[in-house]
C-alpha cells in the first residue's frame, strides 16, 4: 500500500510540473511570435516609408 501511494503521489506531482512547464514554454513561444510579428511589422513599414520618399 505505501508503494502504491508513493507511485500516486510522485506521478501527481509529475503530471502537475509538466503542466506548469509546458503552460511557460507555449507562453514564452506566443510572446517570442508576438515580437517577431513586431518586427516583421516595422520593417515592412521602413520599406514603405523608403519606397515613398525615394
Amino acid at each position: 500500500m505505501l508503494v502504491a501511494g508513493t507511485t500516486f503521489v510522485v506521478s501527481i506531482a509529475a503530471f502537475y510540473s509538466y503542466q506548469v512547464v509546458r503552460e511557460l514554454i507555449l507562453d514564452n513561444l506566443k510572446k517570442n511570435a508576438l515580437l517577431e510579428m513586431q518586427r516583421g511589422a516595422d520593417n515592412i513599414d521602413q520599406w514603405l516609408a523608403s519606397k515613398k520618399i525615394g
